[in-house]
């Protein structure tokens, strides 16, 4: 299996990187592939008032000041670095190139300070800070690269740069400037530094139609080998050049790589959602500084905001992205789109802040006092994600959170998760209005807006209960699924509770008035489910088990609990009575499954994240091998979960966890979204390859549905020729040819012969004649053997005398009827010989004349050798005459006449008719030969009276010129049949 597209994307690109390749600049620096494009963004009033622009890299904030400050603020400990141009002077500074990405802040709860469609840029230019000397800056990855352009004559004295923020600043042996932070020492590659255009004798490197010449440069540190006592302190340093055409510009180009090791910030993305045009959302939560640190602070306190952001479905382009959140902690759990394209997100909030919208349901944040509990939180936004159309608080006086959404088909909004507030808002007349214990389910239907909530509900037991996730059947009933501590939680199946925690699945009607049925699913240990889907007559949960008594089914998968935890697949019927199929998947070790979904053609997908080496991957998979500490795996299972379709692991050195997955409606392509430390988490050409040191960033991965597969192979043998077709269209050859197909596809071959040849059988993978049915589990072959045809060559023999006829085409040496069988195609010449006192008068049927017969065998065939007696010689002929009527007539077998005759008796006495019935009411055209009874019969009495009559012709000259007399017109009219 090929892995078509296949990102990861720190939480850097997502809310700020474009992901288009830089160009020259880069390509020349590094031989690895270029990283994409960190755009700098604007600031329109969401940061501080002295930041102009501003971007993140996989190391740290990089901010731009309205006086020209670089201020470089390292994700480690807080660390700032902090650069000024030294007696330059900044007049403006513009945004230049401006890129696809827009930017959206929404934080806090006063609409006035929201900030939408901010536009982001790929460079920022300083203009020309010193005479004749201009500054750019861009971003990329973990590089950060500012552009001097010194002009004709400009002075490269005058370019000076101050440095604050580090206790020591020196040039190393490779030309590297080093910058110790006392948490580590950030060093900034050696400059490059060249001139466009015209060789003059120095190093040249051409891209396409361009050269550039190098000119040799170094880092100038005054004083050198500084040490700096007060971080505040400033410290200069500059560039050396050597000598170059000063009647052309030059470009001195510091790429500032730092390797810098450390980092805090934590991003994760919990859930994904594809819209109608194939687009791609992920939401989660970002740790992250909003405004830069200046000095070292090592009690900053960094708060989690949510995001929600927008990719092309390439994953090449970040169209959009979001921030959400208040002055404390927000995290989206869940995502759903609607039929119009609008976004929603739930999750938890602690910020009393949290952006909720006038007239929503309520505005109003409900905990007070404990910073860890929070309210949950339901938002909307428009499709490009540049509009807050609604937002609202869900919650009672204790810890609320949601954990998952669904739309129904009335565009009304279902959340479900946990409460501990025994206020939490119930409507009246809905299943269960009292709080029942610690943690309770509940599940809430809001309107499309936001505005009112149409009604809600507790599920739950007499101790901790947790809702994981909810999906809507086709009858619009709600099921949610999660694990229960408590025994008396509802059931309607009579069901027991089985071990500390068990699976609970339940039904609730649309209206939430009605518990329609509820069952327990679990072993004698932990159960938890994590994920559910519904077809017209099933439900399928996933999740993670420590019971090695969890229930299995008889001949499905794996109905053996493996190790630690085992990640478990459940089928439910829809009135959740009876358990139809349930297998573990795993492995020695660890094992969790966060999503499922399905196919169009009823297959399972199931993701999440292991530690066993040992978890079950196919042949053919993308990567069958575990890379780190936890591997994201995703499993594929046939509908009734007997077979492991195909299963990948998807990691790198670290740990990888997948939240979220979503198939786009074409069934090509499964989407994944979670958080990775990686360094090496497996990227293609243009993605984003940095992370975040020691911190968790977002990855988002493309893969086909394909997730294992092995190749058919179809050859052909044997002397004949034909066609192999298979059901699925993707096998169409008459030679070999290969198809690769997905891990348990059942294609089903069907052979053609040409004409001439015949099918005779399948060899490898089928056999017998019929139609071929194959279920790819393997790398296979089939061969196909198609030889020539055979039919039936028919030799006869007619006349008074006899004879003999061979062929050269050995087979056919007979005196009397005989037959031979040949392929089809063979050329066969016979040759007929008279016995002594008997002459060959000629061919019939197959053949004419008196000379050899060759036939090529294209169906049964036959031919007549016809052989007559000799005449006696009676009175004498003086050698003239014979034993035929006519070639007395005419003194000569040779003569025209006596040929033009022998030519009529073979064409229409001796042959048989031939005609080809037309296609009537359905059937076919078909053949039809008549005997030819007659005319044999005629040709019979000829040669019987023909000796006698023969001989009183050759007596009477003058009988001979009367038959001629009346017989010459005949055979001029006979010779135009």
């Amino acid at each position: 299996m090929k892995i078509s597209v296949i990102r990861i994307i720190s939480v850097l690109c997502i809310f700020f990187g474009e992901t288009e390749l830089l160009g020259e600049a880069l390509a020349l620096q590094s031989k690895s592939k270029p990283s994409p494009i960190l755009p700098f963004i604007f600031n329109n009033g969401q940061m501080d008032r002295d930041i102009s622009f501003y971007t993140k890299t996989s190391e740290g904030n990089v901010s731009v000041t309205k006086e020209g400050e670089i201020i470089y603020s390292l994700s480690a400990g807080s660390i700032a670095i902090k650069e000024k141009l030294i007696g330059g002077k900044v007049r403006k500074i513009k945004g230049e190139g401006e890129a696809a990405t827009k930017v959206n802040y929404f934080i806090g709860d006063n609409p006035a300070k929201w900030k939408n469609n901010i536009p982001t840029y790929t460079a920022v230019n300083f203009g020309e800070v010193y005479r004749g000397i201009e500054v750019k800056l861009r971003a990329y990855g973990k590089k950060v690269e500012k552009l001097f352009y010194l002009k004709p004559r400009a002075n490269l004295k005058d370019l000076k740069i101050g440095l604050n923020g580090a206790k020591a600043l020196r040039v190393n042996d490779t030309g590297e400037l080093e910058i110790d932070t006392g948490y580590g020492v950030v060093k900034w590659t050696r400059p490059i530094a060249y001139q466009r255009q015209g060789a003059r004798g120095k190093k040249q490197e051409a891209r396409g139609k361009r050269q550039r010449e190098y000119v040799e440069v170094e880092y100038v540190v005054n004083p050198p080998q500084s040490s700096i006592v007060n971080r505040q302190s400033s410290i200069i340093y500059g560039f050396k050049v050597g000598d170059y055409d000063k009647t052309r510009e030059l470009i001195i180009d510091p790429l500032l790589s730092s390797t810098f090791v450390g980092g805090s910030d934590n991003d994760s993305a919990s859930a994904i959602a594809i819209d109608s045009s194939g687009n791609v959302y992920i939401a989660g939560k970002t740790t992250s500084s909003n405004y830069p640190a200046y000095e070292y602070d090592i009690s900053q306190n960094k708060n989690e905001d949510v995001f929600v952001s927008k990719f092309s479905s390439d994953l090449k382009t970040l169209i959009s992205s979001t921030f959400i959140g208040g002055s404390k902690n927000d995290s989206a759990n869940a995502i759903a789109i609607d039929s119009s394209g609008n976004v929603y997100i739930a999750g938890k909030t602690t910020s009393s802040d949290y952006p909720a919208t006038s007239g929503s349901y309520d505005s109003s944040f409900n905990d007070s006092g404990d910073s860890t509990i929070g309210d949950v939180f339901v938002s909307r936004l428009n499709g490009d994600l540049s509009s807050l159309l609604s937002s609202t608080f869900v919650g009672g006086g204790k810890e609320d959170y949601a954990s998952s959404i669904a739309i129904d088909s009335s565009g009304n909004i279902l959340i479900t998760g946990g409460t501990n507030s025994s206020d939490y808002p119930l409507v009246s007349g809905s299943y269960d209005t009292s709080h029942n214990g610690s943690y309770d389910v509940f599940v809430s239907k809001l309107s499309s807006d936001l505005t009112s909530l149409l009604s809600s509900t507790f599920v739950g037991g007499s101790n901790n209960d947790e809702a994981k996730a909810l999906t809507i059947d086709s009858l619009g009933n709600i099921l949610i699924t999660g694990s229960t501590a408590s025994s008396d939680y509802p059931i309607t199946t009579g069901s027991s509770h089985n071990g500390s925690y068990d699976v609970f699945v339940s039904k609730l009607s649309s209206d939430l008035t009605s518990l329609l049925s509820s069952t327990f699913v679990g072993g004698n240990d932990f159960d938890v489910a994590s994920a559910i889907i519904a077809s017209s007559d099933s439900i399928y949960i996933t999740g993670w088990t420590y019971s090695s008594n969890y229930p299995t089914t008889s001949g499905y998968y794996d109905t053996s609990h493996n190790g630690s935890y085992d990640v478990f697949i459940s089928k439910l019927s829809s009135d959740l009575t009876s358990l139809l199929a349930s297998t573990f998947i795993g492995g020695v070790n660890m094992d969790f499954a966060n999503t499922i979904t399905a196919d169009s053609l009823g297959n399972i997908y199931i993701a999440g994240f292991t530690n066993s080496s040992d978890y079950p991957t196919t042949t053919g998979s993308y990567d069958p091998s575990h890379n780190g500490e936890n591997d994201v795996f995703i499993s594929k299972l046939n509908g009734a979960l007997t077979n492991l379709l195909s299963s990948t692991f998807i990691g790198g050195s670290g740990s990888e966890i997948a939240y979220g997955m979503a198939i786009f409606s074409d069934n090509i392509y499964i989407y994944i979204a979670g958080e990775t430390n990686s360094s090496n988490y497996p990227t293609t050409s243009g993605a984003y390859e940095e992370l975040y040191t020691s911190s968790y960033d977002v990855f988002i991965s493309k893969l086909d549905t394909n997730i294992s597969s092995y190749t058919l192979t179809v050859t052909t043998s044997g002397t004949g020729s034909g066609n192999v077709t298979s059901s699925s269209a993707d096998i169409n050859c008459g030679s070999d040819c290969s198809k690769a197909y997905e891990s348990g596809t059942s294609v089903t071959l069907t052979a053609f012969a040409d004409s001439g040849s015949v099918f005779t059988g399948w060899v490898g993978g089928c056999s017998g004649t019929g139609d071929c049915t194959i279920t790819i589990d393997a790398n296979k072959s089939v061969t196909a053997n198609f030889n020539k045809a055979t039919y039936t060559f028919t030799v006869t023999t007619s006349g008074t005398g006899s004879g003999n006829v061979t062929s050269s085409s050995a087979g056919i040496n007979c005196g009397s009827d005989c037959s031979k069988a040949y392929e089809s195609g063979t050329s066969v010449t016979l040759t007929a010989a008279a016995d002594s006192g008997s002459v060959f008068t000629g061919w019939g049927d197959g053949c004419s004349g008196t000379d050899t017969c060759t036939i090529t065998i294209n169906a049964d065939t036959s031919v007549t050798a016809n052989f007559n007696k000799t005449p006696s010689s009676g009175g004498g002929n003086g050698g003239q005459g014979g034993q035929c009527i006519f070639t007395s007539i005419y003194g000569s077998d040779l003569h025209p006449y006596v040929k033009k005759l022998r030519e009529f008796r073979d064409k229409w006495l001796i042959s048989n008719f031939k005609f080809t019935r037309p296609a009537f009411m359905g059937s076919p055209n078909s053949k039809i030969e008549i005997p030819n009874i007659i005319g044999k019969a005629v040709v019979k009495f000829y040669y019987k009276v023909s000796p006698r009559t023969s001989d009183y012709i050759r007596r009477y000259n003058s009988l001979k010129i009367l038959a001629r007399w009346m017989f010459t017109p005949l055979i001029h009219v006979i010779s135009y049949t």
